[in-house]
Formats: structure tokens, C-alpha cells, sequence
């Protein structure tokens, strides 16, 4: 499979500083599963203990971490300090619509157009963006996953629905 200039998948978590990170192994799990389907190898254990350097260095910041995987295999890992969050989170919805029947919105790429625009278009008082499908259905904002606590369980909208 040949890809765009730049290409590569992306996975981003959270490093607690008191407990570490947050859902690494269905972090990695879901980036070993799309590096699969895309045919792209890499090495997970270095991975791994690059995270785990990582966390060596951070101590007992919080952080947000951001992987890049590129189709040669190379690996790139960024971290931020963890930005407070406001009080209140003002979202607003989208007038594009996602495809549900896109492929690429099921997988974490850098194929991101739309999502991109539509952040570099928010007006200032708006700190997310939400986006449906063509049915209408709720299915992710554009740098944030949409879910509802139930019975002490996230839910999260059906991957059918194009996110």
C-alpha cells in the first residue's frame, strides 16, 4: 500500500503522574491492530520502553503523550504538560458531515482534513466541535471521544457510525 507524503498513525494518551499511563495496553493494542491492517511493521517493545523513558523523565507531571507511526516503521513520541480543564466546555456542531461508510475514519491517522479545518475555524468562545454522520448520529468532536458513563461503564457511539 503506498501513502501520502507524511502519512503515519497516530495514538494519543495520558500519562498520570501518580498512577502512569492511562489505558496503555488498548493504546498499543489498537495501534499494533491498525499498523496491521496498513501493513506496517513496527516494534512494539521498543515502543514500550521508549513510554517507559518517558515516564522516567515526567516524574509526577501529568502529561499527554502523542505517538506517530510512519508506514517505514519510525516512531515519534511527543509529550505535553496536561493543560487544566476549564470549568465548563463549550462545544458546537458541525454543519459537515461524516461518511459512516469511510474506512479511513475508523482508524487513528493523520488523514484528518476535515477534523484540522474545523479547529482552525473555531471561534474563540468554542473549545470543541462535534461532528455527526449523514444519518445524524453523534460521533466524535475533533480532538475528543464522545461517551456516556452507564452503570459505571464508558460508552462510546458504534464504530459503524464513521469515527
Amino acid at each position: 500500500m503506498s501513502f501520502e507524503e507524511g502519512f503515519h498513525l497516530i495514538e494519543t494518551l495520558r500519562y498520570n503522574g501518580k498512577s502512569g499511563f492511562i489505558r496503555l495496553q488498548l493504546h498499543i493494542a489498537r495501534l499494533g491492530k491498525t499498523a496491521q491492517e496498513l501493513g506496517i511493521k513496527w516494534d512494539q517493545k521498543s515502543l514500550v520502553e521508549r513510554l517507559q523513558a518517558l515516564a522516567n523523565q515526567s516524574k509526577k507531571e501529568d502529561r499527554r503523550v502523542r505517538i506517530a507511526l510512519y508506514p517505514d516503521g519510525e516512531m515519534q513520541i511527543q509529550s505535553w504538560a496536561l493543560a487544566s480543564q476549564p470549568r465548563h466546555f463549550y462545544v458546537s456542531i458541525s454543519t459537515q458531515r461524516l461518511n459512516s461508510s469511510d474506512p479511513w475514519l475508523r482508524l487513528k491517522t493523520s488523514k484528518r482534513y476535515l477534523y484540522d479545518q474545523a479547529r482552525a475555524d473555531l471561534p474563540s468562545n468554542i473549545d470543541e466541535i462535534l461532528f455527526l454522520n449523514e444519518k445524524n448520529e453523534l460521533c466524535e468532536g475533533s480532538i475528543t471521544n464522545i461517551f456516556v458513563e452507564k452503570n459505571g461503564m464508558l460508552l462510546t457511539p458504534p464504530l459503524e457510525c464513521g469515527l
